[in-house]
């Protein structure tokens, strides 16, 4: 009778183990996709937005990321690591050469690697109207890396990956 309790009680020990472990891997890929939901409401631009607006924009997307962060893409003139004042300057001058502007995530794949860091893969999707009166729309494929510091996913790593043509 004590072994039967014995196992009855390990067997709940153990499964509530278990749906914790599952719980938290899924409550750190919702607060991932929260990041990548921000990163896009934030990098949206309407014509009729303020240079007070666009500022206080650029700043907080700066708060997306990681103090240093690399960028690995086939445009040399792009790549390399940024400070997150860097990242403010560029969402800044990005933000500035358009009139109207969408970036939005697709096929989000997450893999928790470890307490600190995820491993994720998506497809982004820029398009809007350029001040010149251009329309773009392009998307592409990429991985990166975001790691938690102080609680908070922040993205520390992009890389462009690069789609064969038919």
């Amino acid at each position: 009778m004590v072994k039967k309790k014995y196992v009855v009680i390990t067997a709940v020990v153990l499964a509530a183990i278990v749906f914790v472990s599952i719980s938290r891997i899924d409550t750190e890929e919702h607060k991932i996709k929260k990041q990548f939901d921000k990163f896009s409401e934030l990098a949206a631009k309407k014509p009729s937005e303020s240079a007070f607006i666009m500022v206080r924009k650029a700043k907080d997307i700066a708060e997306l990321f990681d103090r240093q962060c690399i960028l690995n893409t086939r445009f040399e003139e792009l790549s390399g690591q940024y400070s997150s004042q860097e990242i403010q300057a560029l969402a800044m001058r990005g933000r500035l050469m358009f009139s109207e502007l969408s970036l939005k995530f697709h096929d989000i794949d997450i893999s928790i690697a470890g307490e600190n860091r995820a491993d994720v893969t998506f497809t982004a999707k820029l398009s809007g109207s350029l001040k010149s009166k251009e329309h773009l729309s392009e998307a592409h494929e990429f991985r990166c890396v975001l790691n938690n510091v102080d609680d908070s996913w922040v993205f520390s790593e992009f890389e462009l990956v690069e789609v064969l043509e038919k």
